[in-house]
């Protein structure tokens, strides 16, 4: 995970939320002693205490990392480099959190999050998965670099850490969801892809976009966790009839006649196919086809935002305002002109690698088989934007 720094300050950086340092905790230098006085401390004790002083490095991004979890012979790998002992990982940690001059002209906004942290497949041995982000300030378009993962720590007798293997989503993930090692040149690739320029997009129909936690980057596709919110919604047979409905709603016909602030995406539901597709890939909606629903995010209560207001008479019948519950998402990103064709066939394309990866979609609703997101203003110029969502359950991050 992090030890991939000393290769980073050469070429990239970071970015996510940076936590306030919690107060260290005594609790593991207390059983220790009491250990070594006593010989009382069971290695199950001892090894809670060091999850739990994980658990607190990671929070605070290793602001302070706490040098009693580490065997003082730990080695550190992960994709890039290897480095032998604490003090060697303190340095690499310091730097990326900016807490040396070389890191704070390198890198800005460091970041880590923690997702959870399962049993191994030995008592000593346990497993962590995150996600890292960087920001490499020295380039003039300050690349955004992500990875997520997981950890895999073996335990000495004192239950400290003696080694932590890391491994990438984006180059190590195999069939099955099943870890596997792979060359350090692609860990290297991933990397230097990351920090490249990129192709300017079409622009974006809002500033805003509704905020996730991104759980699982591949080469591929995405997983992220997106928070409860309240949306508005539609029905539609042609996609722009939609766009005029929901934007009155945002430009004033609403109870309060004031313009509504609407997140990115839109959100279409595409229904299963209902008939057989012509020569064109298109499916013909006879009587009885299932409704498509077109919906704008507009609040997030955990960010302190207002309820929207409902909508005015002349909408009321067509309009709604939904609770949208937190979702786990995997998403796949496309580009290409999102006629019925190309939305299945990247729709079939990602269930296909979530399959392989182990990732089972949630198909408890007949009415939607996966959504369609757009986040471009109609009309823009430039690449495109969109993305098939499909919801997962039972994965490792519920």
């Amino acid at each position: 995970m992090l030890a991939a720094a000393s290769v980073a300050s050469a070429a990239w950086s970071a970015g996510y939320r940076v936590h306030p340092a919690p107060r260290q905790s005594q609790a593991r230098k207390v059983i220790c002693q009491a250990t070594e006085v006593e010989s009382t401390a069971s290695f199950e004790t001892l090894k809670a205490a060091t999850i739990e002083g994980l658990r607190r490095e990671y929070d605070s991004f290793f602001q302070p990392m706490e040098m009693e979890l580490y065997n003082e012979n730990v080695e550190f790998v992960d994709p890039l480099i290897s480095l032998a002992g604490p003090a060697a990982y303190q340095k690499n940690v310091e730097m990326l959190a900016g807490k040396n001059a070389f890191g704070k002209l390198l890198f800005a906004d460091p970041g880590l999050i923690l997702h959870n942290v399962e049993e191994g497949d030995a008592p000593n041995k346990i497993t962590t998965r995150w996600t890292l982000q960087f920001r490499f300030k020295l380039l003039p378009w300050a690349p955004l670099a992500q990875f997520s993962g997981v950890s895999r720590y073996t335990l000495d007798d004192q239950a400290r850490v003696l080694k932590q293997n890391d491994f990438w989503d984006s180059i190590n993930l195999g069939e099955g969801g099943k870890y596997e090692p792979a060359p350090k040149s692609a860990g290297l690739s991933d990397l230097l892809g990351q920090l490249a320029p990129q192709k300017a997009g079409a622009m974006a129909a809002s500033e805003k976009e509704l905020p996730y936690v991104l759980l699982r980057r591949t080469k591929e596709y995405q997983v992220r966790r997106y928070p409860l919110h309240v949306s508005v919604g539609t029905t539609y047979e042609r996609r722009i009839d939609a766009f005029g409905t929901l934007g009155a709603y945002t430009n004033g016909a609403n109870e309060n006649t004031k313009e509504v602030a609407a997140y990115v995406p839109s959100l279409m539901s595409v229904p299963p196919p209902y008939g057989t597709p012509d020569i064109d890939g298109m499916t013909p909606r006879g009587d009885g086809a299932p409704d498509k629903w077109m919906r704008w995010p507009l609040s997030v209560p955990s960010r302190r935002e207002e309820n929207p207001p409902k909508p005015n008479e002349r909408l009321a019948s067509s309009t709604s305002l939904d609770v949208i519950p937190s979702k786990v998402v995997a998403v796949l990103p496309f580009s290409e002109p999102t006629t019925e064709r190309n939305v299945r066939g990247f729709a079939n394309l990602l269930r296909s690698v979530l399959k392989r990866d182990g990732l089972i979609v949630e198909d408890t609703d007949p009415l939607e088989e996966f959504r369609l997101a757009q986040f471009d203003a109609l009309n823009s110029l430039g690449a495109r934007r969109s993305e098939i969502w499909f919801e997962i359950k039972d994965s490792p991050w519920h």
